[in-house]
């Protein structure tokens, strides 16, 4: 019997140590596990932080573009704005131009005179022109022509 309660003995001795093992490795290993995913989750943290201030910073540089461009455009938007209106007063200043100054009187006259169909001598003579003014006056105004050639 001496044998049977060694053996038991040593069999539960030798269990309870494989038990304090296990349990020492247990709880051993489960700390370092834990401190792992700590540092990486710091890690994670970290770069996660790095790629938010990189964002910031492309968004920034994006913004920043952005006003410049608005600037641009703006600056632009107005100087057109500016050329439209000296174009639109050029343009009333053109149609407003009139013929009745002393100078462009035997023009409009050469005008009428062709209008009525005068020939290029009578306008010449008649205004003081030279035959050229005269004939460029009178194929400018003149009436048009019936044609002997008529389509039916």
């Amino acid at each position: 019997m001496d044998t049977n309660w060694l053996t038991i003995i040593s069999g539960g001795a030798l269990l309870l140590s494989v038990m304090l093992l296990s349990l020492m490795l247990f709880f051993k290993v489960r700390p370092r596990r834990f401190e792992d995913r700590r540092a990486s989750n710091a890690t994670i943290l970290m770069r996660a932080r790095r790629a938010g201030h990189v964002a910031r910073s492309r968004q920034a540089t994006t913004h920043k573009r952005q006003n410049i461009a608005q600037g641009l455009v703006g600056g632009l938007g107005r100087r057109m704005v500016q050329l439209e209106t000296q174009f639109r007063l050029l343009a009333e200043r053109q149609d407003q131009f009139d013929l009745s100054q002393p100078a462009s009187a035997p023009y409009r006259t050469a005008i009428r005179l062709a209008e009525r169909g005068a020939s290029v001598q009578e306008i010449s003579t008649t205004c003081k022109l030279s035959t050229s003014e005269a004939q460029l006056i009178s194929t400018l105004h003149r009436p048009p022509q019936s044609s002997q050639y008529r389509l039916h």
